[in-house]
């Protein structure tokens, strides 16, 4: 037992407080200062914590923002609206992130926001632009194809074919069909000087020439003759020689195939065979 230093009145040794008096007693301030001091480790550890999340915040935020930049950057070369937009996204969420977390927003986060807003526009300008500058291809092709009809007029129902009617026909053909998987509207500067040779009812031009971009194209131009000369179609290697190599493939299609008749031919000889033997019997 102990006693009250203010009325003395006996307490017990673990007392915070005496009961008369109020007085806090030796063991009620160690308690105090104890406690005081667990809330102040508690709130230590809390700051330290707390403080540990907003560094991997950071962190977090600025290697999304690096990636929103990349992406952008990537979008911007490449010329791809979808890199430009997932850029773009994701900059935004990384500046929302960050302003929700209080920090200061990356500067990652806000290049890759602007370089894949930047993105977009450019690839919507140049794939409008593209769009525009077929759209002409086009319409140059078919003012030129329209041209040619009435360069031509009757001349293709003549029973030989000239020169420069072959040049116009191989032209034409070229610019409404395609070649080597190429639009035919986007070829031009054609050159025909190549040899024409015919007989009754078909023709061959040689080297009809022709420029997609800034790279060279060549093609024999095969014709036909019914009611008029028209084009049968372009060659790579001669008329004659697609021809060739067209029927050397059907010919050998034809020999892979099996003989629908050899299989009961075996059988009937067979027949034969088992009833000569019978008979010898």
């Amino acid at each position: 037992m102990t006693n009250c230093e203010r009325c003395g009145a006996a307490l017990d040794p673990t007392a915070l407080t005496c009961p008369f008096c109020g007085l806090t007693t030796r063991a009620g301030v160690q308690a105090r200062a104890m406690e005081e001091q667990a809330a102040q480790s508690r709130a230590g550890l809390a700051a330290q914590w707390a403080i540990q999340q907003q560094r991997a915040s950071q962190m977090d935020i600025a290697k999304l923002g690096t990636q929103a930049m990349w992406w952008s950057i990537a979008g911007i070369v490449l010329c791809c609206l979808p890199l430009g937009v997932v850029g773009m996204v994701m900059g935004l969420r990384a500046r929302g992130r960050a302003q929700a977390a209080n920090i200061t927003v990356p500067g990652t986060a806000m290049a890759g926001l602007v370089i894949g807003a930047i993105s977009c526009v450019t690839s919507i300008a140049l794939f409008t632009y593209a769009a525009i500058e077929s759209q002409n291809e086009q319409d140059h092709a078919n003012k030129r194809v329209a041209e040619i009809d009435k360069q031509l007029g009757k001349k293709p129902e003549a029973p030989t074919l000239d020169h420069d009617t072959a040049c116009l026909l191989g032209e034409q053909y070229t610019l409404k069909n395609s070649f080597d998987d190429k639009s035919g509207y986007q070829f031009e500067n054609f050159e025909c000087a190549g040899k024409l040779t015919q007989t009754t009812d078909s023709a061959q031009l040689e080297d009809l020439k022709f420029h997609y971009n800034s790279d060279e194209e060549k093609a024999f131009v095969c014709f036909k003759r019914g009611t008029k000369w028209y084009v049968d179609r372009l060659a790579t290697s001669g008329c004659n020689a697609d021809a060739t190599a067209t029927s050397a493939s059907a010919s050998a299609d034809a020999a892979a195939a099996p003989s629908a008749t050899s299989a009961p031919a075996t059988t009937h000889s067979h027949h034969a065979h088992e009833t000569r033997d019978a008979r010898d019997h």
